[in-house]
């Protein structure tokens, strides 16, 4: 079937839907300015609709959840209806004909149209007029009359204007004209030069201008009187000369038109039988713009065993960042890797997940789930979080620089960011010489922390929201490519001596490290290391010992002491906030404070506290691998 065709149907029964709940729900009853605009807007809407062709591409080897099977349903089908259709081919070109006749048609509608505009001009300018309240009056001999086409009413010399029932007929189209009735009937009447294949708009032109007639009866007819609209209507005879563009005031089913003007309408129904064409409204939009094109996406054949951790940071009484929305990165974290476990179809990979709800799990805890596994793989998922709410973007990190976890890592790293590049406008791989991330330098197996944007900006959350789908596809297939890639032993890497013997000197600020794994035979991978390798960094007033961070707040303290501490701490990489400060008014001591702590390595907290003498609060992160407990916050007062 011919595009054009195959277009025109689908006006045709979207007018026919939108007119069906019409019949059902609004006809007849006494909303008559909504339904105006109702009937009006199933025109504009029916041509619209169709036009848009809204295409998504979805891999049809993964499993889809709820809302996109039904996505795949409906618009699935629309798509395929649509290429069996139009791939219908014929050697006469049949476009030329339709459009020909419709074409032909339309020029008939159009030419009436024009008449119709000729004819009205020829009445204003050939008859005399009187001016009232800013209307005006056409006084005319013309059969039909009276009627009216914007500011105009025609008036039959025959009616007297100063009688009862003159003034009731004035009365009605002066409504019309203030009501601008006449720019619908012009709207519709354009409208029918292109559509009057459609029989829907027929039925739609009378049912409109027959609203127009209640609109002027409710508003003309003193105290709604049906008894006096009846009279009106049967004091003259019909009409039998009217242009299409004007309104008739004897233009009615008169049944009608009594029985809605003694009708009572309810609020409430009447609120709900209008809303609910919102809905049908959308459910057209999405049955005629939307189709899917499904796609086989070749997913790398992996041909070992293989147990991956996948660790969902935080959670419980951790929930680490929070967005500005309220969500929090434990539940993003989790859900995100809930769905990349749901997503993976391959059996020679099985995940494990480190928690499978809201828990607080020790980082202890979450390596030493590795070896119970006997896991080949950790990767951790996390959600970035900055006070500079413009930061955005990707970020992978590894273990140490230079350490043998570094070079185990590294490949799966450059594998993922790889796969999720397409996905961030930036997008970097990491490691860090100074506060060291426990998870992943304690891990026996490659390990990563992936960290696919930043909740506190408002583009990365929507993004992350919007298409945690597709990011955590991406994630796996990231994950499959590597160990695709090693399986075929591609994944080479140095010696460590090797390794160091490449390392440029860490003074030299400007120079990055460029080092071919390889993971791709040609890619390069280019890696700018820390600068700042130091273990002890002598600063006061903060108290740092080889590997621990301890600060203890008194009432000693005053605000240039604090900053001083606040400064010395960013030098650390710790971000040290302080939400609530009270000075004693005398001698400027600190009374009371409360403060949040970020060591940008999955560490952080807040505490407050009243101080005195006896009343002490701080915290500590200590980096010895041998420690229990790397971090504390808290009331330590002895």
């Amino acid at each position: 079937m011919q595009p054009i065709v195959y277009y025109l149907m689908k006006v045709i029964l979207c007018s026919a839907v939108l007119y069906a709940y019409y019949l059902i729900a609004l006809k007849d009853r006494k909303f008559h300015y909504y339904n105006r605009f109702y009937l009006l807007a199933i025109i504009l809407f029916s041509w619209i609709v169709p036009l848009f062709k809204i295409t998504m591409t979805y891999d049809k080897s993964r499993s889809l959840n709820t809302p996109y099977q039904l996505f795949e349903v409906i618009a699935d089908n629309n798509g395929s209806f649509e290429e069996k259709m139009l791939a219908v081919t014929s050697t006469f070109d049949w476009n030329l004909v339709f459009i020909a006749l419709i074409s032909f048609v339309s020029l008939i509608v159009a030419v009436g149209l024009v008449r119709s505009l000729i004819r009205i001009y020829q009445l204003i300018k050939t008859n005399p007029s009187l001016t009232i309240e800013g209307l005006k009056l056409i006084l005319t001999d013309t059969k039909g009359t009276p009627y009216s086409f914007f500011s105009y009413i025609f008036w039959n010399r025959t009616i007297d204007l100063e009688s009862k029932i003159g003034k009731q007929m004035l009365a009605h189209e002066w409504v019309h004209a203030r009501q601008k009735h006449s720019a619908d009937k012009l709207i519709l009447e354009s409208m029918m030069i292109i559509g009057w294949f459609n029989p829907i708009f027929w039925i739609l032109k009378k049912e409109l201008y027959l609203i127009h007639e209640f609109i002027a009866d409710d508003r003309s007819i003193e105290n709604n009187d049906s008894a006096q609209l009846a009279a009106l209507l049967l004091a003259a005879a019909y009409p039998q000369q009217q242009t299409l563009l004007t309104h008739s005031f004897f233009f009615s089913p008169i049944k009608r038109r009594i029985k809605m003007l003694k009708q009572i309408s309810s609020p409430q129904s009447s609120y709900f039988r209008r809303i609910i064409a919102l809905p049908i409204a959308a459910s057209l939009f999405f049955l005629f713009a939307f189709r899917t094109h499904g796609v086989t996406i070749e997913h790398p054949a992996v041909n070992n065993q293989y147990t991956i951790v996948l660790d969902a940071g935080h959670g419980g009484m951790d929930p680490g960042a929070k967005s500005s929305t309220g969500i929090t990165e434990a539940e993003m974290a989790l859900a995100m890797a809930k769905r990349i476990v749901a997503l993976n179809k391959n059996p020679n990979i099985r995940f494990e997940l480190s928690r499978d709800k809201d828990e607080f799990i020790k980082i202890t805890d979450r390596t030493t789930y590795v070896v119970e596994k006997k896991a080949d793989l950790f990767v951790s998922i996390h959600m970035n979080a900055s006070p500079n709410n413009q930061r955005a973007g990707l970020e992978i990190y590894c273990p140490q620089q230079g350490s043998v976890g570094f070079l185990r890592s590294l490949p799966l790293a450059g594998m993922l960011k790889l796969s999720l590049d397409g996905e961030f406008k930036s997008s970097a791989v990491k490691t860090r010489e100074k506060h060291k991330i426990w998870v992943l330098d304690h891990a026996t197996v490659p390990a990563v922390i992936v960290l696919p944007g930043y909740i506190t900006n408002t583009k990365d959350l929507s993004h992350l929201q919007s298409r945690q789908e597709e990011i955590a596809s991406k994630i796996l297939m990231g994950i499959e490519n590597y160990l695709t890639q090693k399986e075929k032993g591609y994944i080479k890497l140095p010696s460590e001596a090797e390794w160091k013997q490449a390392l440029p000197s860490r003074t030299k600020t400007s120079e990055t490290v460029k080092f071919t794994p390889p993971l791709i035979v040609s890619d390069t991978v280019k890696f700018t290391p820390p600068l700042i390798i130091s273990d002890t960094v002598k600063f006061a007033p903060p108290l740092i010992i080889k590997n621990k961070v301890e600060v203890v707040f008194d009432a000693s303290m005053t605000l240039s002491v604090l900053e001083k501490i606040k400064a010395g701490l960013k030098k650390e990489n710790i971000d040290l906030n302080f939400e609530k400060l009270e000075f004693d008014p005398v001698d400027e001591k600190l009374n009371f404070i409360k403060f949040s702590v970020d060591c940008h390595d999955g560490f952080k907290g807040s505490a407050g506290l009243p101080l005195s003498k006896d009343k002490k609060i701080g915290f500590y992160r200590e980096y010895d691998p041998k420690e229990e407990s790397p971090f504390g916050i808290g009331d330590i007062s002895k």
